[in-house]
Formats: structure tokens, C-alpha cells, sequence
């Protein structure tokens, strides 16, 4: 998993949890966090090949996970300028899907 700011996997969670400042049963919230990232590694990789994403579409993926929808913590200024460049992403990939001939595209988005 990573953020803008921070990197984990299921090899580093240890150090990860090295400076927990709570009282925790480290063992197992490393084997849960472990468990999760399996889980979800299997769930997008067979969503993914499920839905096929063209080059194109799986950038787009990409970009909109980078700007996500999470603004909760984000001032309003920020928050706009995710929802600006989040409706720019989909506006680019409707109109690759328009220059490919992909006339009914909804359901890809």
C-alpha cells in the first residue's frame, strides 16, 4: 500500500509498528494488515482482469486513485482542485473513447 507520503508492505511492517506509541498485540495486527493486503491484492488483480482495462483506462484508473475522492481532512480550496482534475481525468478518457469509436462508453467509465 502506498500514500503520497508513506510506504508499507508486508515486509516492512514490523519497523512499521516499531514506534507504535499505543500498548498493542503487534503480532496480530501484522498478521491482519498482512491478511488485508493479500486479500486485496487478490481482489483488485481479479477485478482487473475481470474488467480488462485498456492502457488508456488503467491510467486513468491511476490518476484517479492518486486524486481521490477522500477530502474530508482537505480544505475547500484543495477539495476543488481534486474534483477539478478528477472530472478532467474523465473528460480525457471520454474523449479517447470518442476518438476510438467507443460510442457507448458509460459503463467502461
Amino acid at each position: 500500500m502506498c500514500t503520497y507520503n508513506a510506504f508499507m508492505c508486508d515486509e516492512t511492517l514490523e519497523e512499521f509498528f516499531s514506534d507504535c506509541p499505543f500498548e498493542i498485540d503487534k503480532k496480530g495486527v501484522i498478521e491482519m494488515f498482512t491478511s488485508n493486503i493479500k486479500q486485496t491484492f487478490k481482489k483488485t488483480k481479479r477485478e482487473l482482469q475481470r474488467v480488462a482495462p485498456t492502457v488508456d483506462e488503467f491510467i486513468a484508473l491511476f490518476g484517479l486513485a492518486l486524486w481521490n475522492g477522500h477530502m474530508s481532512l482537505l480544505s475547500s480550496k484543495i477539495a476543488q482542485l481534486v474534483t477539478k482534475n478528477r472530472q478532467s481525468i474523465i473528460c480525457e478518457l471520454s474523449k479517447v473513447y470518442t476518438r476510438n469509436g467507443v460510442n457507448d462508453h458509460a459503463s467502461r467509465i
